[in-house]
Formats: structure tokens, sequence, C-alpha cells
């Protein structure tokens, strides 16, 4: 964690392997993410002020590769793999299942939730290359959302509710997107001179985060959400990805 600025970074795990895919839970209080420090990969909801940790436990040999909490905070939507196979599910806070959210034979993952927690966002590659479905929870109705350009993935609900910003590949390059939730033509909001990812909107919306190689290693930035006025956040000597802004803005 750290400051916007780049300052007073302070390191939440401490476990000698693989931890990814960090998101914050709605009071700010505790971190959800997944790690390979038991063996398999799993999710892990910390608890910052008490330590307490909670480990997903997933039936058999499948495994939960990322997870989202809902906007109340009581429920997590995550990805489950089997059998090479993903598809998401709804649990509450201790990781128990509540209900199968898709019913797919391909690639679920990514998902995020829209603010009211009415709707979820997420990737699939049901019709042939990955792209952006939104989920109705109430009805359980599915329509695809991105028909712009063959792989897009990492989408990130707007605070306000009405854009999603995603990571779309151009050629050979990637860059950051965002679109209407509504459809339509996206808005290309980096160049592709370099891979631009993992982008995560401030809680008022007004500001994405998001990882860069264009400086070499993979880097930190920060840019208002029209695109403009991109700057680097960090300058560790190792690669800085999967950013996710806290509830509060500072």
């Amino acid at each position: 964690m750290s400051h916007l600025d780049g300052s007073e970074k302070f390191q939440v795990t401490d476990n000698h392997t693989i931890n990814l895919s960090p998101t914050w839970s709605p009071d700010g209080r505790s971190i959800l993410y997944s790690s390979f420090k038991e063996r398999g990969q799993t999710l892990y909801l910390f608890e910052l002020f008490s330590g307490k940790e909670i480990k997903f436990t997933p039936r058999g040999a499948a495994k939960y590769l990322s997870g989202k909490l809902s906007p109340d905070g009581q429920t997590v939507v995550a990805t489950l793999e089997t059998a090479g196979n993903s598809n998401l599910y709804l649990l509450d806070r201790s990781g128990n299942v509540i209900r199968r959210l898709t019913e797919d034979t391909g690639i679920e993952v990514s998902p995020s939730w829209s603010p009211d927690g009415k709707q979820i966002v997420f990737v699939s590659d049901r019709s042939g290359s990955p792209q952006l479905y939104i989920l109705d929870l109430s009805g359980g109705k599915t329509r695809r959302l991105s028909y712009s350009g063959n792989y897009n993935t990492s989408p990130e609900w707007s605070p306000k509710g009405d854009r999603i910003v995603y990571t779309g590949r151009v050629g050979s390059r990637f860059a950051i997107f965002s679109i209407s939730v509504e459809g339509g033509e996206p808005r290309k909001l980096t160049t592709e001179s370099a891979d631009s990812e993992d982008p995560t909107w401030s809680p008022d919306g007004r500001f994405i985060a998001f990882s860069s190689n264009r400086a070499g290693k993979y880097h930190l930035y920060v840019m208002q959400a029209s695109g403009e006025n991109q700057r680097r956040l960090t300058g560790s000597g190792g690669d800085d990805t999967k950013p996710s802004w806290s509830p509060r803005l500072d």
C-alpha cells in the first residue's frame, strides 16, 4: 500500500511466494487477494487492523483465481477454476458458496460489481475471444458489452455507474479504454507505444490508476478519467502492477 503520490509504502504480505490481484473492501479495513502461499492458489481476506485472515477453500481440485467484494461488503464474486474451465460464483465473507452465477464451458474471469450491487461486468471467451459481458444478478440475464477489438479484459465499473474502464489489445500492445455501460464505441485513453494495463477508478470517478511499461519496467501511473495528464507514481526496482484504489481518495 502507498499514498497517491507513491510515498509511505506499507508491506501487507511477507510470505515469500506469489500474491496477486489485491482489492479493497468498501470500508477500507480489509484486502481480498489471491495467493499461492499454501501450495494451491486461492483467495484470502486479510483484515488490516486486527491481522485476522480468512482463507477461502474450494472443494476438490478447484481453485479460486480472483475475487471482488460487493459494494455492501457482505458478499464476494469470485472466479473458480475447475478442470481448466472457470466460472463465477457468489460467496459470503467466509468463502462459503451462495450460488453459481455462470454456466459456461469456456473462461469466465475478472468480475467487477456495479456501484448498486445489482450487476457484474466480467470477461468471457464464449464468443471466441475475450470480451466484456454484463450479468444482471436478479434476473440472471447476460448481455455482451464490447464488440471492438479481439482481446478485452480487466474491466472495472466506475463509481458513478455510467462507464466501465478496461484493458484492450491494439496490435501487439495493450491500451486502456473506457466504454458506456450501454455499449457503443469505446474511448482509447492511452497510446499503444507501450503496454498499459490493470485500470482502477478513484472513488470519486475523476481519475484512473493503471500499470505501464512505458519506462521499461512496469510502474503505476495515474490519469484523469478523460486520459489527460498521465503521470508516474512508483519507481521501485521491480515491476509494479495490479493497482487497486482504496475507498479513500488519498
